[in-house]
C-alpha cells in the first residue's frame, strides 16, 4: 500500500540504506532513534538516494544485487554518530545542506556535473596539492564485511589496489569496515570508492565569486551534483565535490 511518513501502519521492513537513516534520525528517542523532526529533511533527496540503492547491478556470478543494502544491529546506547557512521559506511552516503536550507543525502553513485567553475570565477587558491600526503596516502584496502557464507562473522575480502601506485610507493595498506555489509560485490564496491576518493587527484581551498551558489541550485529535484572545475593554471579540468563553502 501507500507509505506515509506520519503513519507507521503500512511501513514495511526494508534493508534500503537510505530508508534506514532516514528512519533511524526520524524515530523517537524512546523507540531506538534521534527523535530529529521530519520537516528537518529533505525527501525528494532520500528518494533519490533510495532509488539509487535500489539500482540492480549484475554480479560476476551472474544475476543482479541492489547497488547497496544493509543489515545489522545497533543497541539502544550506542552513540547516534557510530550508528550512522555504520549505516552511512553500507552506502558510501552524506548528508549535505539542500539550497532549501535542510538535510539531504547522498550514496555513492557518479552523476556528472552540471555547474562548470572556471578561472573567471576563481579569485584565489590556498594549500592546494596533488593527492594526499604520504602520511595519508594509501593504495591498498580490504573490505571487512559480513559474510553469509562464514556463520554472517566478519571476513576480509580480497583487496583492491592501486598497482601503478604501488610500484613507486610501495604498498600502503587499510582496511575499511563494513559493519552492516553481508555480500562481497557490495563490500568490494564501496572498497574502490573509499581507494579512489581517499587518495585524490587534487584538493586544496579555492576563493570564488558568488557564482559558485549555483552549485547549489541544481539539487531542486533531490539529486546532488558535483561541480565541475576547469583551472588551466594547474592543468585541473575534474568533477570535484564540495566540502565545505
Amino acid at each position: 500500500g501507500t507509505q506515509s511518513p506520519t503513519n507507521p501502519a503500512p511501513w514495511v521492513w526494508t534493508r534500503n540504506p537510505a530508508l534506514c537513516v532516514l528512519d533511524y534520525m526520524t524515530r523517537s528517542r524512546s523507540d531506538g532513534g534521534m527523535g530529529l523532526d521530519r520537516t528537518l529533511f529533505d525527501s525528494a533527496s532520500f528518494t533519490t538516494a533510495a532509488n539509487d540503492c535500489d539500482d540492480a547491478i549484475a554480479t560476476a556470478s551472474g544475476g543482479n544485487i541492489a547497488r547497496y543494502s544493509c543489515s545489522g544491529l545497533y543497541s539502544y546506547t550506542d552513540a547516534p554518530a557510530d550508528v550512522l557512521g555504520r549505516l552511512f559506511a553500507t552506502c558510501d552516503g552524506t548528508t549535505y545542506l539542500t539550497s532549501s536550507g535542510k538535510i539531504g543525502f547522498r550514496v555513492g553513485k557518479y552523476r556528472a556535473p552540471v555547474f562548470t567553475l572556471t578561472a573567471s570565477h576563481i579569485l584565489g587558491i590556498s594549500d592546494f596539492s596533488q593527492g594526499n600526503d604520504k602520511l595519508a596516502a594509501f593504495n591498498e584496502v580490504s573490505p571487512v564485511y559480513l559474510s553469509p557464507l562464514h556463520n554472517f562473522t566478519q571476513i576480509e575480502g580480497q583487496a583492491v589496489i592501486d598497482a601503478t601506485n604501488q610500484g613507486v610507493n610501495g604498498r600502503i595498506a587499510r582496511q575499511l569496515q563494513l559493519d552492516m555489509v553481508d555480500n562481497f560485490p557490495q563490500a568490494r564496491r564501496l572498497a574502490k570508492i573509499y581507494l579512489k576518493k581517499g587518495n585524490p587527484r587534487w584538493k586544496g581551498t579555492i576563493r570564488t565569486d558568488i557564482s559558485v551558489l549555483n552549485a547549489f541550485a541544481n539539487d531542486a529535484d533531490g539529486t546532488y551534483r558535483p561541480i565541475a572545475i576547469v583551472y588551466p593554471e594547474l592543468g585541473i579540468n575534474d568533477a570535484s565535490d564540495l566540502v565545505k563553502v
